[in-house]
């Protein structure tokens, strides 16, 4: 019977199937037994996704002044919660029950003055103990001096029928992809570009801050 759902999706399409039996992957690695974090967790609002897009890895920038907030979606079931950050970092576990949304605060205080820290989570359901399974994720979180500035977006505008990127007073260098070709510009502060289709740049001022307009890259000449 395990293999009706797959007959059908490939003879038939899965439109003309009545049904799709469950199966259990039993024998398949568990993901974190094979250090793949997937599990899904949100980190001050945002979910967790690493640069494919893949939720349960990311990296997050925070100032020195802030709070990080881990928000955890609710489960189908129960689940044991341990998470192991970097020394001398200490941050509790938990038992979340069934259907509940659980949220975590790691406070300044607590990060306590390092520039960057890892922390490593572990969910083990409850209902999946013999043999145990779990799931999880992995966050680096950097911790940027609440005193820095960052520069101004760039932004676009039109001026007597002619598009700009307004790539800011303190643009020294810059790159800028008008949807063809790249160009270099030198303490240009706006770009003429003929649209907005296309469109990529970033700047960097001269104490090496840096802007980006819808940048994806790479630059080539």
């Amino acid at each position: 019977m395990k293999h009706i759902g797959t007959i059908c999706a490939l003879f038939f399409g899965l439109g003309a199937c009545s049904s799709l039996p469950y199966n259990d992957d039993i024998g398949f690695l568990v993901s974190a037994q094979a250090n793949a974090p997937e599990f899904p967790i949100f980190l001050n609002g945002a979910l967790c996704k690493d640069a494919d897009g893949n939720p349960g890895l990311c990296s997050k920038r925070i100032k020195t002044t802030d709070t990080l907030a881990l928000h955890f979606d609710p489960q189908a079931y129960a689940y044991n919660l341990t998470i192991d950050c970097t020394n001398p970092m200490v941050v509790p576990g938990a038992s979340v029950p069934a259907g509940q949304a659980f949220d975590l605060a790691i406070t300044p205080a607590e990060i306590g003055g390092l520039k960057s820290f890892i922390c490593e989570g572990f969910i083990f359901p409850q209902d999946r103990v013999n043999p145990p399974i779990n799931a999880m994720f992995d966050v680096r979180v950097l911790v940027e001096d609440s005193a820095y500035v960052p520069r101004e977006a760039i932004t676009s505008t039109v001026q007597d029928g002619n598009t700009y990127l307004v790539l800011g007073e303190y643009a020294r260098n810059a790159w800028v992809y008008d949807g063809q070709k790249w160009s270099q510009h030198s303490k240009d502060t706006m770009v003429q570009v003929k649209s907005l289709v296309g469109v990529q740049a970033y700047s960097e001022s001269y104490s090496d801050r840096f802007n980006f307009y819808n940048y994806t890259g790479p630059v080539s000449q």
